[in-house]
């Protein structure tokens, strides 16, 4: 029994070993699969993270060039606002100069006006007078003929 046992023994021993074996190299090759996938999905996630990078630069190139063109902007519009604030003032001083100048020239009417209102006044006083002077003829003329006319 001994041998039978023995023969029994190495028999199971081997089968255990086929066994193992088959057991080993079915796990190996799903290891290998596993790797397989493993590196797929890898390679997809090293692409995605390359699309990333590269969506990631050109988005912030993108945006630093937005920027300076927002910039670009600001500043035209800051030196189109001085531009306008220097026309602004400057036409604002050309109506000062202008209102001064139409100031004084009313000024200078009103004064002529005072004047001719003074020149007026005189001329109705010399021709009031000149009326009650030829009035005043009128009545020695008219007395003269009566005188002459009585003698």
């Amino acid at each position: 029994m001994s041998s039978v046992f023995r023969n029994l023994l190495v028999f199971v021993t081997i089968g255990m070993t086929f066994t193992l074996f088959y057991l080993w190299k079915d796990a190996q090759v799903g290891l290998d699969e596993l790797h397989e996938k493993l590196d797929i999905q890898r390679r997809g996630f090293e692409e995605k993270l390359g699309e990333s990078r590269s969506s990631l630069e050109k988005t912030a190139k993108e945006s630093s060039q937005m920027k300076a063109a927002k910039e670009e902007e600001i500043e035209n519009m800051k030196s189109n606002a001085d531009d306008l604030e220097r026309r602004l003032n400057a036409v604002q001083h050309e109506r000062d100069e202008e209102s001064t100048k139409c100031k004084d020239e009313i000024d200078s009417l009103n004064a002529d006006k005072a004047v001719l209102v003074e020149r007026v006044r005189g001329l109705e006083d010399e021709m009031k007078a000149t009326k009650s002077s030829a009035n005043a003829n009128a009545k020695i003329a008219g007395d003269k003929e009566a005188l002459l006319f009585f003698g």
